[in-house]
């Protein structure tokens, strides 16, 4: 009881600003000693004294109205808690008493530190110095053993899943622009990428039985696709996060077989207009330009990669650029382009391009797919989009996103130019 009124204040004081700016190496661990709390229970000891009427009346009725006093203070706190499913993120379709369940002081603790995690920088470095990352990484771990291998089952685990992206939500956040946590992540929990990876293929495969097969259950069609995609974009971000400039993790990546089950993902997502596609896309295509950009294996894998149908690889992620370009009277018509088909198709411009950097020899094969465009093509979306995302931030992001992008179209105007000589 103790620890889940603690947890719920917790909660509250670490949604504010003003408090997050005053967090410390100190309120960090009682922050991660917070999330380890266990429910209480009762003393089995006063309990067996009571029961053989050992205990004197006076002392009795004392016990009595202790009890009575917690048992109204835990029923103000789960008052309260139930006032705030909505906020908390619960599903609405679980039983009450479920909801009881999960909503525990680890629970409050996994929330406050999303949120301190997304506004308050210097957090993810406090954290990590008190050993909350790992303490986050075993509840993931957890939570990721729980799913279900079987592609029907996926689809019917409520909790799971809930429980999955709240986890994943927080070690994104804990992993987003910090090379420290990602490293020690990968480093003391190499298993993590293989299991995001596996879980982004699970998921893929009950999202696709439940459009053949599903059937009301205690959600509708619709609430188990979304909880199920919001799950699978969970995964993608961290998977992002965890092989941006990171050598492991693209490495680890690469030893998962994520190159064939992203370039699935693709495969499923291309031709829907759903925004949860279009993220699945831009997320697909910016773990697979992290693991190319320099990483021989992974260019390996995906040049020679075969996808669902027939198609090879390459091919088809030139099929998903002339899918999204407009062109009038042969040349690229960006102002008729909608912003969502110019950052794919810039996206797959700098893909194709970490893939030919140091493949020549695969440049035949892009330029037959692009049905005499030419490489120039793919040049003149990826400079407009530069050009376009540096409007857009106006120096606010980070410099090292626009280096990688200007080193591609570099990459790209050489063989542009080399090809014309």
């Amino acid at each position: 009881g103790i620890a889940l009124a603690g947890s719920t204040a917790l909660y509250f004081l670490c949604s504010d600003q003003a408090n997050m700016e005053l967090l410390n190496k100190a309120a960090c661990q009682t922050i991660v000693t917070t999330m380890l709390a266990k429910p209480a229970k009762d003393d089995a000891g006063e309990a067996e004294e009571q029961s053989s009427g050992r205990v004197p009346l006076f002392k009795r009725r004392r016990i009595e109205e202790e009890k009575k006093k917690k048992a109204d203070s835990e029923s103000d706190v789960r008052q309260l808690i139930q006032d705030l499913m909505d906020s908390l993120g619960v599903p609405a379709s679980l039983s009450d008493e479920t909801k009881k369940e999960l909503i525990t002081p680890e629970h409050f603790m996994v929330m406050a530190c999303t949120t301190i995690s997304q506004h308050h920088a210097p957090f993810r470095d406090l954290f990590r110095e008190v050993g909350g990352l790992t303490v986050c990484c075993n509840i993931l771990t957890d939570s990721l053993l729980s799913i279900s291998l079987d592609t029907k089952g996926v689809t019917t685990q409520v909790v799971p899943t809930w429980r999955l992206v709240r986890d994943l939500a927080l070690i994104e956040t804990l992993t987003h622009m910090n090379q420290a946590n990602q490293t020690k992540l990968l480093e003391e929990h190499p298993d993590i990428m293989r299991s995001l990876v596996d879980l982004t293929h699970r998921l893929t495969g009950a999202l696709r039985w439940l459009l053949k097969n599903a059937k009301d259950t205690t959600e509708t069609v619709e609430e188990q696709q979304r909880r199920l995609g919001s799950c699978r974009l969970s995964a993608l971000k961290t998977l992002v996060n965890l092989t941006n400039h990171n050598p492991v993790g693209c490495k680890q990546f690469g030893e998962a077989e994520g190159v064939s089950i992203l370039l699935e993902l693709l495969h499923w997502s291309t031709g829907k207009a759903g925004p949860e596609d279009h993220d699945c896309l831009t997320l697909g295509l910016g773990i697979l330009i992290n693991c190319t950009e320099n990483n021989s294996f992974n260019v390996i894998s995906l040049s020679s990669a075969i996808i669902i149908g027939g198609s090879e690889a390459l091919e088809f992620l030139v099929s998903i650029f002339l899918g999204r370009i407009e062109e009038d009277k042969g040349r690229i018509a960006f102002d008729k382009m909608p912003v969502e088909n110019l950052v794919i198709a810039a996206y797959t411009s700098v893909l194709l391009g970490c893939v030919l950097k140091d493949r020549a020899d695969l440049l035949e094969r892009v330029e037959l797919a692009l049905e005499g465009r030419g490489l120039k093509a793919l040049g003149q979306v990826l400079e407009y989009f530069i050009v376009c995302h540096e409007e857009a931030a106006k120096g606010r992001g980070p410099q090292t996103e626009v280096d990688s992008l200007a080193e591609i179209l570099d990459v790209l105007q050489k063989l542009i130019r080399s090809h014309a000589k």
